[in-house]
């Protein structure tokens, strides 16, 4: 298929604290003014907000009313969507990255797997990673707290797909890791990268936006302002072949040898140039 341009939109934007409604109504301002574009992604629990104290209350089922009008948008657009969304269930609710096809279909869903520590007293963790077709690409969604775990980026990229994109509520404190993981996965994976960061303040906590796209490469293609909202379309280069392929390179058969001792010393040659 060869390299091509796949348009994403980024929304950088601040949710609404536990009001779901209002979150759903403005992903589907934001598909009807850009039908143009093949997937629109949001931040990280978008659709409730990031106060732990609503999470529960919030939580929607993905049979919800609410899902359903994003999906509705999505058809309309016919445009792909990745939103954040507290993921009712049995127990503790889910971080779930919801994803919905450009016909309005629920193409997969990813629960987040790396939870924070205060996360975990909230939330239920995912036991499983996905590979979604959204926009006749391969995309892999992941959240913010997997950046930092380079087996999760690489145990997707392994199943050949196009784009990685995280979902995040990064706060200002973590902007400057974030900003090298963000490269870091793309360039072990040789695949583009998109990261998209909510803003604003909540429950004490300030989110620093700069929502970034880079290339299969790791070069930065846009980051958007921090601390403000914004919403960008980007032009992703997909498909292009970056070598050295690290993912095929990979070996996963080496073994890690526990307290190996010092190793054999062979006999006295004169063969060693050093000596001569």
């Amino acid at each position: 298929m060869g390299e091509h341009p796949a348009a994403v939109l980024l929304a950088q934007l601040q949710p609404a604290t536990n009001d779901v409604i209002s979150s759903a109504h403005l992903v589907g301002e934001l598909l009807a003014e850009h039908v143009d574009v093949d997937i629109a992604v949001f931040p990280e629990l978008f659709l409730n907000g990031n106060s732990l104290s609503f999470v529960r209350e919030s939580a929607v089922p993905l049979g919800s009313r609410v899902v359903q009008r994003i999906r509705d948008s999505a058809r309309r657009s016919h445009t792909a969507v990745i939103v954040g969304v507290a993921e009712r269930s049995f127990g503790l609710p889910s971080d779930t990255a919801l994803c919905v096809d450009e016909d309005g279909e629920i193409a997969g869903i990813y629960r987040k797997v790396h939870l924070a520590e205060d996360e975990q007293r909230h939330m239920s963790p995912g036991s499983s990673f996905a590979v979604v077709s959204l926009g006749g690409l391969r995309v892999a969604p992941l959240m913010a707290g997997d950046l930092a775990f380079p087996e999760a980026a690489r145990a997707v990229a392994r199943t050949g797909i196009d784009l990685l994109v995280t979902i995040a509520a990064t706060e200002d404190r973590d902007a400057e890791e974030h900003t090298v993981l963000v490269r870091a996965r793309a360039i072990e994976n040789r695949v583009p990268h998109v990261y998209v960061n909510r803003v604003g303040d909540e429950s004490g906590r300030r989110y620093c936006g700069e929502s970034t796209v880079v290339d299969a490469a790791g070069s930065p293609l846009v980051t958007l302002f921090p601390s403000r909202p914004e919403v960008r379309v980007v032009q992703v280069p997909v498909g292009a072949v970056v070598e050295p392929d690290y993912p095929s390179r990979s070996r996963e058969d080496v073994p890690v040898l526990h307290d190996p001792g010092r190793p054999p010393v062979g006999a006295m040659t004169d063969d060693c140039p050093l000596d001569r």
